[in-house]
């Protein structure tokens, strides 16, 4: 072991760089073997305080003070009351400049996917005072087929999810799997396995589950949280309606929620009218049909949001980097 170097589990990456003659570079992480094994089998990985409750403050202050300035901008991602989704914070703030050497999360990033990594800060806040208001993190991940193809590529990225408040099991994390991501051995590991809450979207790439949440006796239960809007060009109403403990093919099934929404075109008179449904383990106590519809409806702005961002403003398209490293 050389002066200064960490102990820990230590890697050793070749670089393919024939100009340089093949240049070694180690990345040593104090967590693990058994870690990094967890976190590539089981999708995560929990590590307490890894910030001191000093660190934690000063770094939840500069989130509500960036917050307090961006809120009543244009373009800020900001749900009134509710919540708010702050980007890029290194160029904003120098408080958040040492959670770039984050250990143990920045080794554990380079050891698994190699030693040059690209790091973004992002955060999101919700505003205290209200109770049931939700805090969405999207994370930007490929489809994932199911079954793999034979030269599928895992996404080249990793999320570190930093609570700057103390949180209970009631408060803390709970899984919204878009469509895309709905799949019964991810339902079964979360719900069975790690006994963590989630709430999946029914959609036709699962016909089974699909078919029979869409044949359930919606007509016999009420309407509820009725909404309408008219603007400009169009007028649109909303409700739901839930059912509690139907039988599916998702074997965890507490409850099912289906959105209906209906949307007229005031020039042209058209009437287009969309259902989503949604299928979670969270029981009555966990969650009453107010707070699944909202976070539905959080669920759902969260999405829109980043389809701004990544295709109307072309993020998604974006090849600028900060060199040429996998994302951290």
């Amino acid at each position: 072991m050389t002066p200064g170097e960490v102990p820990g589990l230590r890697t050793d990456f070749v670089i393919n760089d024939q100009v340089n003659g093949y240049p070694t570079r180690s990345v040593t992480t104090p967590a693990r073997a058994g870690d990094l094994e967890a976190l590539v089998r089981d999708g995560y990985l929990v590590h307490r305080r890894m910030l001191t409750p000093q660190t934690a403050a000063e770094l939840s202050g500069a989130v509500a003070g960036l917050a307090e300035a961006e809120e009543g901008l244009s373009e800020a991602e900001h749900l009134p009351g509710e919540n708010i989704y702050l980007r890029s914070l290194l160029d904003k703030d120098r408080a958040f400049h040492p959670l770039i050497e984050l250990e143990p999360a920045l080794s554990i990033a380079r050891s698994l996917l190699g030693p040059q990594v690209w790091i973004d800060l992002e955060a999101r806040m919700n505003y205290a005072g209200r109770a049931g208001v939700a805090v969405p993190w999207h994370a930007h991940t490929p489809v994932i087929p199911d079954p793999l193809p034979p030269l599928f590529c895992f996404p080249h990225q990793i999320h570190c999810l930093i609570y700057l408040r103390r949180v209970t099991r009631e408060e803390g994390a709970l899984c919204v799997l878009p469509g895309s991501h709905t799949r019964t051995d991810t339902a079964k590991h979360l719900v069975a396995e790690r006994k963590a809450p989630c709430v999946l979207t029914a959609k036709a790439n699962q016909p089974t589950l699909f078919a029979q949440v869409k044949a359930l006796p919606w007509v016999q239960e009420p309407t509820l949280f009725p909404t309408a809007e008219r603007g400009h060009v169009r007028y649109e109403t909303k409700a739901v309606r839930v059912l509690t403990t139907p039988k599916t093919a998702f074997a965890y099934t507490k409850k099912v929620l289906r959105a209906h929404r209906w949307v007229k075109d005031l020039a042209t008179g058209r009437v287009r009218r969309t259902y989503a449904y949604v299928v979670t383990s969270l029981s009555a106590a966990q969650a009453g049909p107010e707070r699944l519809a909202g976070l539905v409806r959080g669920h759902g702005r969260i999405e829109a949001l980043h389809h701004v961002w990544d295709v109307s403003l072309g993020e998604d398209a974006s090849r600028v980097r900060a060199g040429d490293g996998d994302a951290a």
